[in-house]
């Protein structure tokens, strides 16, 4: 018999590679929406689907997909927001080079609008390795194997994008994660670890480098 607090674990089916899974905040316990980044080889297609978690029965949850968003490169890197606001936030990158952000109604698991840095290179030379949200949506950074570190805010209908650093290629960064609102880490080939906080000049504050 399964003990007050164990874990339990359910498998759940789909007919798509799933390649990020991030739950959404919910606003209340009755509306829990999971966001995947999924892709089809048959079809070459590659999306964003919203699925709300219906838990009715404990012993046998279902998944119920409510929306999706049509990428057109494969997703590289899935992050949400984890303060519920007006609209769930989720950002998702790609091997091409783009970044999206995408506002979901907290109610219903529709995808209300999405803005979009498009793969023009501006942003990233290549492939985005890893974004991370802000607590409130509303700045990410997105750190890529061309060297670039990126801090991207939500403007007047639009993103807007300013360049923290460009290593040229020498160091390709693999991770990246908020510590508050002005301070981030980015981590990545060579062992290194970054300290970043855009109050100080350059941003860069500290680095680790160590074989650890």
């Amino acid at each position: 018999m399964a003990r007050s607090g164990d874990l339990h674990f359910h498998r759940l089916p789909q007919s798509k590679y799933v390649d990020a899974v991030r739950w959404l905040s919910p606003l209340s316990a009755f509306d829990r929406f999971v966001a995947a980044a999924v892709h089809d080889t048959d079809a070459a297609s590659f999306a964003l689907e919203i699925h709300s978690l219906d838990a009715a029965n404990p012993n046998s949850p279902l998944l119920d997909l409510r929306s999706s968003w049509s990428s057109s490169s494969r997703i590289s890197s899935l992050r949400s927001s984890q303060t519920p606001h007006k609209y769930l936030v989720a950002a998702a990158s790609t091997l091409a080079g783009s970044l999206h952000l995408l506002f979901v109604d907290p109610v219903d698991g529709s995808i209300d609008s999405e803005l979009s840095i498009a793969d023009d290179r501006s942003l990233h030379a290549g492939p985005i390795s890893a974004v991370d949200l802000q607590a409130g949506g509303q700045a990410c950074v997105s750190v890529g194997e061309d060297g670039r570190v990126n801090l991207v805010t939500v403007g007047e209908a639009r993103l807007d994008h300013q360049r923290v650093h460009d290593s040229r290629g020498l160091v390709s960064y693999m991770a990246a994660r908020w510590a508050s609102p002005a301070e981030f880490a980015t981590g990545g080939l060579g062992f290194g670890v970054q300290w970043w906080d855009q109050r100080k000049p350059g941003g860069l504050v500290s680095q680790f480098k160590g074989n650890w």
